[in-house]
This record gives C-alpha cells, structure tokens and sequence, in this order.
C-alpha cells in the first residue's frame, strides 16, 4: 500500500503526522526589527522572540503568542485583545495605550514594568508576575487570582476593580490599591516574607502611595527667549475649552513622542473635534461619575530625526476622548486605531 493511499485510509495516522510536524517548528525571531503597524491578528507566534522590536500599533488581536519574548520591546498603541498569551515575557517593555482586553495572559511576566495604564479588563492573569508594575489601569472581571502583586500599583479608580478575581493572590505593605477597595473581603494574601518585601527592580516602587490622579506640571511661564532651542512652550491645560494646541501637546509630549521633541516633526492632515457629550460607563475614564467628554479623531504622518541623518516616518490615524479631571486639568484617553 502507498504512503499516501494508507493516509487517506487512516485519519488518524494524518493528526499524528501533523502533530510531529507542529513539534518541529521553529518560533520566529524578530528581535530588533522594525514591526510598526504590522498586523499579526489570528497567527500561531508561540515563542516567538519580539526583544527590542518596535511594535507600533501592531495588532496581535486573537493571535498566539504563548511564551512569546516581548522584553524592551516598543508596545505603543498595540493590540492584545483576545490572544493567547500564556507565560508570555513583557518586563521592560514600552507600555503607552496598550489594550489587552480578554486576553490569556496566565502566567505572563511583567515584573517591574510601567503598565501605562494598561486596560488588562476581562482577561486572564492567573499566577501572572505584575510585582513592582505601576499603572494597572483596568482591571474589570479580570482573573489575577495567585498573581504577584507585590509593589504593584493600581492607577484605576474602584469602578475599575468591579468583578476583579484577587483570591489567592500575594501583596505587601507597598502594593498601591485603589482608594476605598475593600483588600481584606479580595482574598488577596498578605505576603510578608522577610528579605522578599521589595521586587527585584525596587526603583519602580514608590516610597509613598501613589495618587489615582494628580495635576499635570504647570506649564512654564518663561519667555520664549528662555526656551531651549526647537522646545515649544506648554499651553495653558487648564483653560475652559479644549483647543488643537492643548490637543497637539498633550499627544505629541505623552503618546508619541516624550518631552523632548525636537527630533520630531509632526505633519497633520485633519483634526477633528467632536461635539462634547456625556461619558459612557465603560467608554469613559470616569470611575461610576458622569463626565463629559470631547471625542477626537487625529490623522498625521509623524517623522523622526536620528544623529545618522536618516529619517522614520509613521503614519498615524486615531481615536481619543479628552475630559478635565478631578483638578480641573485637561486629559485625554485613547480610543484605537483606524
């Protein structure tokens, strides 16, 4: 009998084949590349290494990218909702308007991480690593029981924590809940172990609870003639109406490119400013409060500058919604991609 006359006779000879094949694969190695915008949703990355990628609103929506290797990795404004991340590494990695929303994140490592306000809501993170991670963000009907949340801090407002699974997971002294969550009704464990109360990265604890929300640094009131050169002076953030400089600041110093932007130029094609309207529960960042918000929808072809000369250019089209927050401060939250 032929090879593949006995195949066709006995299915279960081809799953065998198929299972041996799946045990010869190789994970992709993307270490260091350039994966802006690529779009990764519904595909088998198992293990792959992503180390110092740059992973710009990249989408890895449904994808599989269990025991995958995010370290150091550019995360901004990519996409996790719905994959398998299983015991997936992302310490060191660049978390700005990251969503990983109903994703398996059990056992994922994000130790000593800035989170970014991360939105982690309806996902699973059962025995994941989050020990000394600031800005947890979103945490709704999240499964983190018998995580580490050792020196973690949660930047969410109590909405955010509704239907939270905390049973079984360890915190100390220096954990950051937030104000008015009930820890002791969680299940959470107090983990006091000695010469364990501090994280391997104990830079990124705060020595003093962190607020939920705080006041932006006031805006200098120097002349132009003092400004460093190519620095633009802040607008004023907390006037009445929300304006395309307030607008263009707070994304170009915060979500694109940090305060110092003078390696980048920022081309704009349209900026459109909704009419106001009332938050939505979820929608919002509000937590369980009415606010109103401006939606905005920006298009623009970013360009950096680097000491060799060359150029990057990234185009950029997104969805924001902009609010004034509990000092009077204009704040924005990201939306998605288009």
């Amino acid at each position: 009998m032929s090879v593949r006359r006995f195949l066709y006779s006995c299915p279960a000879a081809i799953v065998a084949l198929g299972v041996v094949m799946s045990g010869l694969l190789v994970a992709e190695d993307y270490q260091g590349k350039d994966l802006r915008m690529r779009d990764f949703s519904n595909k088998n990355l198992a293990g792959a290494n992503f180390e110092d990628a740059n992973l710009f609103l990249t989408r890895f929506a449904n994808a599989v990218v269990a025991k995958a290797n995010f370290q150091n990795a550019d995360l901004t404004s990519s996409t996790f909702n719905g994959a398998e991340a299983a015991g997936a590494d992302f310490r060191d990695a660049t978390f700005k308007a990251v969503s990983m929303q109903s994703a398996d994140l059990s056992g994922a490592i994000f130790a000593g991480t800035d989170l970014g306000n991360i939105s982690f809501q309806s996902s699973k993170l059962r025995g994941a690593n989050l020990r000394g991670c600031q800005g947890i963000g979103d945490v709704l009907k999240a499964d983190l029981r018998e995580s580490d949340l050792r020196g973690a801090v949660f930047t969410c407002t109590l909405y955010y924590m509704e239907g939270v699974k905390l049973k079984g997971a360890k915190y100390d002294k220096s954990t950051r809940w937030p104000k008015g969550f009930d820890v002791a009704a969680s299940g959470a464990v107090m983990s006091e172990v000695a010469g364990e109360d501090q994280p391997e990265t104990p830079s990124t604890i705060p020595t003093v609870p962190a607020p939920i929300s705080a006041p932006r640094t006031a805006p200098s009131t120097s002349p132009p003639s003092e400004s460093a050169p190519g620095v633009r002076l802040a607008p004023k953030l907390d006037g009445e109406k929300l304006t395309e400089e307030i607008i263009k600041h707070l994304l170009e110093t915060e979500m694109w490119a940090g305060k110092d932007t003078r390696r980048f130029t920022f081309n704009y094609k349209s900026l459109k400013i909704a009419e106001p309207r009332q938050g939505t529960t979820l929608g919002d960042i509000a937590s369980g409060k009415k606010r109103i918000v401006t939606p905005v929808r920006v298009q623009l072809e970013m360009i950096k500058a680097y000491d060799n000369n060359e150029t990057r250019k990234t185009d950029i089209h997104q969805d924001y919604e902009f609010f004034r927050d509990e000092f009077g401060t204009w704040s924005y939250r990201f939306q998605g991609n288009r």
